[in-house]
């Protein structure tokens, strides 16, 4: 979900400061974002700062392959972001 955030602010033309003023976040917080240090950012939190970009956020649940060992956990960029990766 943190890539999603990066890559709609990098489609977008926005500055860090700019993002975080649309997301009500703190620029230490936004630049953390930026960089890939998440400790401070729940899933909850993520997915509030897409929501505030105008992004859906689609949560799928399935049963795990039965070949598979574990199950497991995907984030699933749609083609228009994904194409700018």
């Amino acid at each position: 979900m943190a890539r999603a955030i990066r890559l709609v602010i990098q489609q977008r033309g926005m500055t860090q400061r700019t993002a975080a003023d649309t997301l009500g976040l703190a620029t230490s917080d936004m630049s953390d974002l930026v960089r890939g240090k998440l400790a401070r950012f729940s899933q909850q939190r993520l997915e509030r700062c897409l929501l505030a970009m105008g992004m859906n956020v689609t949560i799928q649940v399935t049963p795990k392959a039965t070949h598979a060992r574990h199950a497991q956990l995907a984030v699933a960029l749609d083609e228009s972001l994904a194409g700018t990766a």
